[in-house]
């Protein structure tokens, strides 16, 4: 009867046990996806930085500000492959919409795509993932009760 006391104890306090660490391992998967989240922004903003300052370094090398619809084919390529798919330039961009009737593409405009292309991103993220806590089962309980439980049957203990 002593070992049936002593198991059912041990199993209780295992199961209080596994539902924290569940709690625990729920909080970590979140923070990794917060984390994911920030430096997919931060990747952002740097590929970003680089479509600016090639702009910066293409729209006066004319004398006149912006690009027309040559110097932009040019920009196109001369930009990398994957910021050209990323930002949708090779799909979404139309120049004449985006240059206003000026025919002229200006920072200002490139800069409202760019914004534009980002929170659709943003978007299309946010559609395909779900943050862990929000798939986890609600049966997890926690009355606050913390146990001790013995690591190798020889009396030590652990909190």
């Amino acid at each position: 009867k002593q070992k049936f006391i002593e198991l059912k104890t041990w199993t209780d306090q295992s199961k209080i046990l596994t539902d924290q660490n569940s709690k625990v391992a729920i909080l970590l998967a979140d923070k990794i996806y917060k984390m994911e989240r920030d430096i997919e922004d931060e990747l952002i903003a740097s590929e970003k930085g680089v479509i600016e300052a090639l702009y910066n370094s293409m729209h006066l090398r004319d004398g006149n500000k912006g690009l027309d619809e040559t110097e932009f084919r040019e920009f196109l390529n001369r930009l990398p492959k994957k910021y050209k798919e990323r930002f949708k330039f090779d799909l979404k961009f139309n120049f004449s919409q985006e240059a206003g009737q000026d025919g002229i593409l200006d920072r200002r405009e490139l800069d409202r795509f760019m914004e534009q292309t980002i929170r659709d991103i943003a978007l299309e993220q946010e559609a395909k993932d779900v943050p862990i806590a929000e798939e986890i089962d609600s049966n997890v309980e926690d009355d606050g009760e913390r146990v001790t439980v013995p690591l190798t049957g020889d009396g030590e203990t652990t909190q």
